[in-house]
């Protein structure tokens, strides 16, 4: 791996920083080509930090180990998260052969709610605008528009222009 301890140019990350805290200052051109590099390039690293995931993982198994020490590193496997789904009807069979009372420390019976329903919002709008009045109104009337997350943006490079990387 290189060195750049003594390097007289500044790593990767103190450029990222510098150019990061002068975005207010630079052009909107700028800032949308460090947006379409940084995407480009968290695309490559997502991918290469997989791989490398992966060997190490890989590792892991063939030494038999859970953990390894390295000179600079302590690497150990995390398990994955965990989620039970039950068969019902074989779940059902074990409350016989319980005792009573003790069924319900493990299990809590949930009624059923009211029915859901999955309404198809472009059809149902469409319909509203051509049957008009009372149904028209009734349906507008019936909805609120909820906006999850936050916004992002689409940066695509004109065609034939060179790259407007920003210097750092």
């Amino acid at each position: 791996m290189p060195n750049t301890e003594h390097s007289s140019t500044p790593d990767i990350a103190t450029r990222v920083a510098r150019l990061t805290a002068a975005i207010p200052e630079l052009s909107t051109d700028e800032v949308a080509a460090l947006y379409s590099m940084w995407s480009e390039d968290a695309a490559v690293y997502s991918e290469a930090a997989g791989r490398a995931m992966a060997e190490l993982l890989r590792r892991l198994a063939a030494e038999g180990e859970g953990e390894t020490v390295t000179e600079h590193f302590v690497i150990s496997r995390k398990d994955p998260y965990k989620s039970y789904r039950w068969d019902l009807a074989k779940l059902l069979q074990v409350s016989a052969l319980l005792a009573p009372g003790e069924w319900e420390q493990y299990v809590e019976e949930i009624p059923p709610t009211r029915p859901s329903y999955k309404v198809n919002t472009q059809k149902l709008l469409a319909a509203a605008r051509r049957k008009g009045g009372r149904v028209k109104e009734l349906i507008e009337g019936a909805y609120t528009v909820e906006e999850r997350g936050t916004p992002g943006v689409n940066v695509h490079r004109i065609r034939g222009e060179e790259s407007g990387a920003v210097q750092s």
